[in-house]
């Protein structure tokens, strides 16, 4: 599995899958929060390319509603 498989992963059960058990439809995830709670060391371009990806979105059957800051950082 790839380093970015796992970042997706991590996001979804961390993040996304806790709000939508709670009864969200949307959810934010910030790239900094991800970095740091996977205790990465200058990954956020990783970080930010995992999310971005339609894999994640085909994956978890999800939908970017839009994105916010520099483009690979957080």
């Amino acid at each position: 599995m790839s380093r970015a498989d796992d970042i997706r992963r991590f996001v979804y059960s961390h993040y996304l899958e806790p709000a939508f058990a709670g009864g969200a439809t949307e959810a934010s995830v910030r790239s900094g929060d991800v970095h740091h709670d996977m205790q990465f060391d200058n990954r956020m371009p990783d970080i930010c390319s995992a999310l971005e990806a339609k894999k994640f979105q085909v994956e978890y059957g999800l939908r970017l509603a839009g994105r916010t800051g520099p483009a690979r950082s957080s």
